[in-house]
C-alpha cells in the first residue's frame, strides 16, 4: 500500500480532480485577507475619530462649566444666592453657622 502511494503513476491520477480548486481557494483566501485588512483599517479610523470627538466633547463640557461660572459671577448677589439654591441645592445658613473671621496682616503685606 505504501509503495503504491509513492508510485507517481498511481498518485498522479488522484490530483487531477484538484487542479482547478487550488487557484480558486487561493483567490478566495487573498480576497478574504484583503477585505479583513480594509475592515480593520476602517475600524481603527472610526475608533480614532470617536476618541477625538469624545475629547472634544469633554473639552466643551469644561468650557461650558467655566462660562457658566463666569456668568454666575457677573450676576448680582441676590441672583447668585437664588441660582445656588435652585441649581445646586444649597441652603440658607442658620444664624449660628456663619462666622466672620478678621484677617490679620502678615509681615509680607496685605496681599497675603
Amino acid at each position: 500500500m505504501f509503495l503504491r502511494i509513492m508510485n507517481p503513476v498511481n498518485s498522479a491520477a488522484g490530483y487531477h480532480k484538484f487542479d482547478g480548486i487550488v487557484p480558486k481557494m487561493a483567490i478566495i483566501f487573498v480576497t478574504l485577507l484583503i477585505s479583513l485588512w480594509f475592515s480593520n483599517q476602517t475600524s481603527v479610523k472610526l475608533n480614532s475619530e470617536i476618541r477625538e470627538l469624545e475629547q472634544t466633547r469633554d473639552m466643551e463640557k469644561i468650557r461650558s462649566k467655566k462660562l457658566e461660572i463666569n456668568m454666575i459671577s457677573m450676576i448680582s448677589g441676590e441672583k447668585l444666592t437664588e441660582a445656588a439654591i435652585k441649581r445646586y441645592g444649597f441652603k440658607q445658613p442658620s444664624s449660628g453657622q456663619v462666622v466672620v473671621v478678621q484677617r490679620e496682616h502678615s509681615f509680607l503685606g496685605a496681599k497675603f
